[in-house]
Parts: structure tokens; C-alpha cells; sequence
């Protein structure tokens, strides 16, 4: 039992370390209104946030988040997904919708360029950059609408070229990502050239690499405990056919012990064991000696007299 556990605390470790290891940081902004997220210098400076965990967005939801970006840079903002329940022929002015101002006030700061004022439905660019090194999304929804599932959005740092040696640049453009972001399967370039082939395997290429990987190391696993098993249950058994042999042995001693001790008796029991042992013997004397020793004797006819 203690092995099995073992075993699933094992695996458990290989899957969480796979999945640290190819995913980016991820926020729920139901879990951080009002709040700033900022990304430092040495952290991944990629990240993803979702509207919620649930499958729908509450109603009557208002929530604010701010994020900002290491000193010196500015923001890529990327719509991954976007599923907002409102009314886009009234410009959203009812339903509910979402905006995103390019600046640390909601107040005083402008919308994010190329966006409109509210967005209650997809937006055909799905890709923006801001001004400065912060934006607010800010969220509102009421109760006269169906909840939608809300919005998934993935948000990088960058800076403005020539690159450092810590950076990547973007091919179709000046711009300068952390290298950290190349071949991570996550798209951060606006062009996609972070994951560009053949220089990048392709995210279901990692994905396969990872599920084979994981496949084979199941397998393994599965060979150890099987071979376990096997050696556990061949030892048992042998355990089990030695006690029935010493079981006889000390069966037929008491037999014996147990049986009058006349001179009949004792000579008999001394027989038994001589022509057992001889037979031992015999049994022992390979085919060959008896082959040799027949063809030594000499088979003379008899003859009448």
C-alpha cells in the first residue's frame, strides 16, 4: 500500500512539474478587483487572465483591475477568447461589456487604441498595444442579459528595439520580448514569429512530446509494480511449500517415533530407509554408466549338458 502511494505521489510531481514548466501565470479577475498585478523584472512577463473560474460570469458584476508592466516597457494585449452578452447596435450602452483604457486611471486615461468605447462582442483585431506600461480592464454586468463564459486574455511586455541579449526580437516588427517567451508554446508576438518553425516545435508537437513522455514513464511504473507483484507472490510461494515440506517431515518423524520399538520393527524402518537411499542413489547415476556398464557384460549361451 505504502508503494502505491508512493507511486501516486511520484506521478503527481512529474505532472505538476510539466505543467509549470509550459504554462504562463495565470489571474481570475473576479479574484483580484480593485487590485494591480505588475510584472518584475526576472518573472515571466507574460501573462494570462480570465474573467472567472466559472463556466458564467455572475450578475451585477463590476470589477476593475490594473496591470502594469516592468519599467520602460509597454504592453501586447491579445484576445484569445471573448464571449460578453450584450447589445453592439446600441454600441453597448445596455447588456453588459467590457473596456480597457490605455493609462493607471479610469478616469483620466484614454481607451486602448483600436478598441471602442465598450465592447459586448468579439473584436475582428484581436490584437492591441498600449501606450504606456499600464492599462485597466474594467467589466460590468447586469441582469437582463444571459451570462456569457466573459474573456480570456493574454498580455506581454515589451520595449521598443534596438534588443538587448536577454530579448527576442519580434521578425515583423521592432519589437523586443523576453527571451524566456521564445518556443514557451505560447504566441506572444503579434507577427507569431516567438514560434516560428523549425526554429519552435509547434504547441500540439510539446503537447505530444509531453502526453508520450508521460505514456512511457506510466508504462515504466507499470512494469516496476508488475515485476514487484510477481517477485512478491514466487517468494510467498516458496515460503508457503517450504512450511508443507517441514510440515511432512515432522509429520512422518512422529509416525515413526509413535510406532512400537521392537527389533522387528526398528529392522524394518532400517531397510525402508537403506532401499530409500539406494534408489536416491540410483536416481542420481546418470544413463550413460548403465549403457557402459551393460555393454562390459559378457552373455555366455548355455548349452546342454
Amino acid at each position: 500500500m505504502d508503494f502505491k502511494r508512493e507511486i501516486f505521489i511520484f506521478v503527481t510531481f512529474i505532472i505538476l512539474c510539466l505543467d509549470s514548466i509550459f504554462s504562463l501565470p495565470e489571474y481570475f479577475m473576479e479574484d483580484h478587483c480593485t487590485q494591480t498585478l505588475t510584472m518584475n523584472y526576472g518573472s515571466i512577463e507574460a501573462v494570462r487572465i480570465h474573467l472567472t473560474k466559472s463556466k458564467r460570469y455572475g450578475e451585477n458584476m463590476g470589477c476593475s483591475m490594473r496591470v502594469e508592466a516592468p519599467e520602460g516597457k509597454l504592453l501586447i494585449i491579445r484576445f484569445e477568447d471573448f464571449d460578453v452578452r450584450g447589445i453592439p447596435d446600441l454600441m453597448c450602452q445596455s447588456g453588459d461589456f467590457v473596456e480597457i483604457f490605455d493609462g493607471s486611471s479610469e478616469i483620466a486615461a484614454p481607451i486602448l487604441p483600436g478598441l471602442p468605447r465598450r465592447l459586448c462582442s468579439s473584436p475582428e483585431q484581436k490584437i492591441f498595444l498600449s501606450s504606456g506600461r499600464h492599462l485597466i480592464i474594467r467589466f460590468i454586468s447586469d441582469t437582463d442579459m444571459i451570462a456569457g463564459k466573459g474573456f480570456r486574455l493574454l498580455i506581454t511586455a515589451f520595449s521598443i528595439a534596438p534588443c538587448s541579449d536577454a530579448q527576442l526580437q519580434c521578425s515583423g516588427s521592432g519589437l523586443c520580448l523576453q527571451k524566456k517567451l521564445e518556443c514557451d508554446g505560447e504566441i506572444n508576438c503579434p507577427d507569431e514569429s516567438d514560434e516560428a518553425l523549425p526554429k519552435c516545435l509547434s504547441t500540439a508537437a510539446i503537447a505530444g512530446i509531453a502526453v508520450g513522455c508521460g505514456i512511457v514513464l506510466i508504462l515504466i511504473i507499470v512494469a516496476i509494480v508488475i515485476g514487484i507483484i510477481c517477485y512478491q507472490r514466487k517468494k510467498r510461494a516458496r515460503i508457503i511449500k517450504r512450511a508443507v515440506q517441514s510440515r511432512h517431515v515432522c509429520e512422518y518423524k512422529t509416525s515413526v517415533q509413535s510406532q512400537p520399538t521392537s527389533p522387528d520393527v526398528i529392522m524394518r524402518t532400517r531397510d525402508t530407509f537403506k532401499e530409500h537411499e539406494r534408489q536416491r542413489q540410483l536416481e542420481k547415476i546418470p544413463s550413460t554408466y548403465w549403457e557402459i556398464r551393460l555393454s562390459q557384460v559378457e552373455i555366455t549361451p548355455i548349452t546342454d549338458i
